[in-house]
């Protein structure tokens, strides 16, 4: 994902102090503007550090994780909950 953004990340991207997780800069602007303020607050507080590692690697190097036939049908019954 990196390479698609020229190689550096947004500047919105908080990055922990080991560089592991990314957090978003002021989320309730960002990810949130058009909810209301109870909504945004809920969904902020569910808010979970983001692996780095999945942007910085190429989403190709590995082929899919989950089989094509799961991809195209992807039900809740073949994948589980998405809570």
């Amino acid at each position: 994902m990196l390479d698609a953004l020229g190689g550096q990340p947004p500047e919105w991207w908080i990055f922990a102090e080991d560089g592991e997780s990314i957090m978003p800069d002021n989320p309730g602007t960002l990810l949130y503007g058009e909810c209301t303020p109870a909504v945004a607050n809920g969904a902020i507080a569910r808010l979970r550090p983001h692996s780095a590692r999945s942007v910085r690697e190429d989403s190709c190097a590995d082929e899919a994780v989950v089989g094509d036939e799961v991809q195209v049908s992807g039900s809740r019954d073949e994948i589980g909950s998405w809570a």
